[in-house]
């Protein structure tokens, strides 16, 4: 019986079955089929060399691969967490991540983090966010949830660009409203795309400054690895694509070793597109018109059938700041609300009047259902109570 068979297996015969196999490069024994049925009954099977044995004691054959003493262990038939104890599996956790097996480092061996470069600062970044209409469907049902009664269709987007070490590559904030905003929104980043092409042919020469020269001889550690520069050569890592016409000082950033610095400069290629609660909202539309990009290297990493843990495409990975920030944008505004109204830059550049800014900054009430399209904002001018 094939693996894609075990499903209607389940339903005529009641029973809940995994499926195990053996990983022929690693021999250790991974799980190939997480069934999702519900039934009293589960049974576990080894496929190898394409027969199916029954497993009667799981605990014997993963056991072995772990340790040679004979001691009982448990086991999650979901991840394949092993635990001695009974009643710390049963406190365990799982995450239904799938296909996966705990591999540990051989004795004496140590495990080490490698990509110290994803640390970093990105050159550049967008933010962006949508905002939408929703209009009744007249096909949905009474009994239907309340997200199923709505469609909801972009009209509007705002985006910027923004630069860690040089603001001469600041866009201005981009303001759009129409039914085609997604497919806009994709333009304009098809459109940044090329500007970034030619920004990275840029090769300005290091520019020094009083205290840039200073931190820099005075330096004794890379700034990203902490390796003494007395077992690897100090290099200075500057922006390339900065001539201080900016108004900055200097182009030099930090003080990196050799390795480092060579590694930073082949990996800075990704410019993350970012927008609050996007896994949940805004990445849904960007999905729906994913071949309108120019780039076709896309790579997806969901969370659930309806939420996205990040979207990759070329050089743009599409992520969520709640993820981050772990709240909503009222309470963030409200927060930096209380140190200053001119902590919101972008803000203040945009809208110069007070008040719109002060407005700007709460969370106002949003007739949604009485907003079914882009005339009826336009034409309505006030409400009733």
């Amino acid at each position: 019986m094939p693996i894609n068979g075990i499903v209607k297996f389940e339903k005529q015969n009641g029973i809940r079955v995994n499926v195990y196999s053996i990983n022929n490069s690693q021999k250790k024994v991974t799980l190939l089929h997480l069934s999702d049925f519900q039934a009293p009954r589960t049974v576990n099977l080894l496929l190898y060399k394409n027969h199916y044995f029954p497993i009667t004691n799981l605990s014997r054959l993963l056991t072995s691969q772990l340790s040679s003493q004979n001691s009982k262990r448990y086991y999650c038939e979901q991840c394949l967490y092993s635990t001695c104890s009974k009643s710390v599996l049963l406190k365990h956790v799982c995450t239904r991540s799938g296909n996966q097996f705990f591999l540990y480092p051989a004795k004496g061996e140590s495990v080490k983090f490698n990509d110290l470069h994803k640390c970093t600062r990105e050159d550049f970044c967008i933010y962006y966010d949508f905002e939408s209409v929703t209009s009744p469907i007249s096909s949905c049902k009474q009994t239907h949830s309340a997200v199923d009664k709505f469609k909801h269709s972009p009209i509007s987007y705002g985006a910027v660009r923004k630069s860690a070490y040089c603001s001469c590559f600041d866009s201005n904030v981009r303001v759009y409203r129409g039914k085609d905003a997604i497919s806009n929104f994709i333009s304009y980043l098809n459109e940044m795309e090329s500007e970034f092409d030619c920004i990275a042919k840029l090769n300005y020469k290091i520019k020094w400054s009083p205290l840039s020269k200073a931190r820099h001889k005075l330096a004794r550690h890379c700034d990203i690895c902490k390796v003494s520069f007395a077992q690897e050569k100090k290099m200075s890592h500057h922006i390339h694509y900065c001539n201080t016409k900016c108004g900055a000082a200097s182009n030099v950033v930090a003080s990196l070793c050799n390795r480092c610095n060579l590694t930073i400069a082949i990996m800075r290629k990704n410019v993350p597109v970012l927008a609050h609660n996007s896994g949940r909202y805004d990445n849904h539309f960007i999905v729906r018109c994913i071949d309108q990009f120019n780039s076709k290297d896309i790579h997806i990493i969901p969370r659930t059938n309806e939420t996205f843990l990040s979207i990759k495409i070329g050089r743009y990975p599409f992520l969520d700041t709640f993820e981050f920030l772990h709240f909503s944008l009222d309470h963030l505004a409200e927060t930096l609300l209380k140190r200053d109204i001119s902590a919101f830059q972008l803000l203040n550049l945009k809208f110069p009047d007070e008040k719109q800014r002060i407005l700007l900054t709460k969370k106002c009430v949003f007739p949604y259902q009485l907003a079914e399209s882009k005339e009826i904002l336009n034409s309505t001018t006030s409400l009733s109570p």
